[in-house]
């Protein structure tokens, strides 16, 4: 099956919260477009908290963060 990349602006983080933690996993894109993959923990008004494949833990500002990406599977 294809995959889609759905992208998820800042602006809109924190209205699709429960939607992005409850995927396995989605790439975090900051300003400075260093990108940090993992899984999302927790989406407040503060920031995001990122647990990476190594179990490291990060925490986000929301403006330092330009956008999160995760893969749906396509329909076809």
């Amino acid at each position: 099956m294809g995959k889609r990349q759905i992208r998820i602006y800042r602006n809109d983080i924190v209205a699709q919260a429960m939607k992005l933690v409850a995927q396995e996993t989605v790439q975090l894109v900051q300003r400075n477009r260093v990108v940090l993959i993992g899984k999302l923990l927790s989406v407040s008004e503060s920031g995001v908290e990122l647990s990476d494949n190594n179990n490291g833990k990060h925490v986000f500002p929301l403006q330092h963060i330009e956008e999160i990406i995760y893969d749906r599977e396509a329909a076809w």
